[in-house]
């Protein structure tokens, strides 16, 4: 996992799909459109959702196999856990969706307030449970999420 300034990701030396993923989220606008935005065919491409964060008791922690994930807020803060996914139970997988959902652990490896601005990239072995509150229950955000294929990184 990598929490960073956007700029700081844009600047390293990276496969096209990966460096074109990072532009098209430092120029998207917060107005955005909800829905999915292609890059690069399925190589890469971004997703756009508004959604209401959630209490960590109704928190999803997944990861994903096939595509790495670059989050940015576009409007609001939302909290994220990390865990290292070797060590999680494995609860749901569906690999046609590229996500496998695992149950919560008692105790948070890591919590981090994403914010618009900064951007965590999240590798297959990087278990992350999105969406929480950041303080207030309840607030809507906007986030993009680019996916980049994990070939782009071999």
């Amino acid at each position: 996992m990598i929490l960073a300034p956007i700029a700081q990701l844009a600047s390293a030396s990276c496969d096209p799909a990966f460096q074109a993923a990072l532009r098209f989220l430092i120029s998207a606008p917060a107005d955005l459109p909800d829905g999915e935005h292609p890059i690069d065919g399925r190589k890469a491409f971004v997703r756009v959702m508004t959604y209401v964060t959630r209490d960590r008791s109704a928190g999803k922690l997944e990861t994903h196999r096939d595509y790495v994930d670059i989050q940015v807020m576009l409007a609001g803060d939302e909290a994220v856990e990390w865990y290292d996914a070797a060590g999680l139970q494995v609860q749901v997988a569906d690999p046609a969706k590229d996500v496998v959902f695992y149950q919560i652990p008692a105790v948070t490896t890591a919590r981090f307030v994403l914010r618009p601005g900064l951007a965590a990239l999240f590798l297959p072995a990087d278990g992350h449970m999105p969406s929480l509150s950041a303080g207030k229950t309840g607030v809507t955000v906007r986030k993009a999420v680019a996916k980049v294929h994990v070939g782009a990184f071999a």
